[in-house]
């Protein structure tokens, strides 16, 4: 992972869940966990597409803006848009 990433967006990372984030310009997504102290922990390539923002659902789906919404399940596979 680059030590700096280009990313467009905000977003709310939340103790003992999965944060990601998308660098558009090294087409790349990663998951992490944030610890106690509001580091990051397990950093971890999640997808070797990156675009301009990236969400994660109620369901745990992952939702990635890349030219289209791209939608990956809780185990990192590419499914389609529903």
């Amino acid at each position: 992972m680059a030590d700096v990433l280009w990313a467009f967006s905000l977003a709310k990372a939340v103790k003992g869940h999965p944060f990601h984030v998308s660098d558009e310009s090294e087409e790349k997504t990663y998951s992490a966990q944030m610890k106690q102290d509001g580091g990051f922990s397990d950093v971890r390539l999640f997808a070797e597409q990156g675009g301009a923002s990236v969400v994660q659902g109620l369901e745990g789906d992952v939702y990635l803006a890349a030219g289209n919404i791209l939608v990956y399940d809780p185990s990192f596979q590419l499914g389609a848009c529903p």
